[in-house]
């Protein structure tokens, strides 16, 4: 997957920016699809900041709904294991939990 934008934001200071400095890979775990693990791969530039007085020199573009700074997981996928953990009484036995919620298994 890549992004369709000419340009990006910088992260520091929000100025846009159409100078591409690398490219690198990025692999994302997502929400599981039919009992599946799902990974994301997107292909990202990191781009040269045009503000002189910019304190980041450099940044890496976001998609939206898709990639956090430094995440290894999607929004969705962090929203679904944050539900578990804060949800769940610690009582239950480890290895039968089931969240109705996201409809999938948890093992520990």
């Amino acid at each position: 997957m890549r992004a369709k934008a000419a340009g990006a934001a910088c992260s520091g200071c929000r100025r846009r920016s159409l100078r591409v400095h690398a490219r690198y890979q990025r692999q994302l775990a997502d929400l599981p699809f039919g009992g599946r693990r799902v990974r994301v791969v997107v292909h990202v530039r990191r781009f040269k900041c045009a503000n002189s007085r910019c304190a980041q020199s450099t940044f890496s573009e976001q998609i939206p709904g898709l990639t956090t700074p430094f995440a290894r997981r999607t929004p969705p996928l962090t929203k679904a294991l944050t539900n578990v953990a804060l949800h769940w009484p610690a009582v239950l036995d480890p290895g039968s939990r089931h969240d109705s919620r996201c409809r999938a298994a948890v093992t520990c």
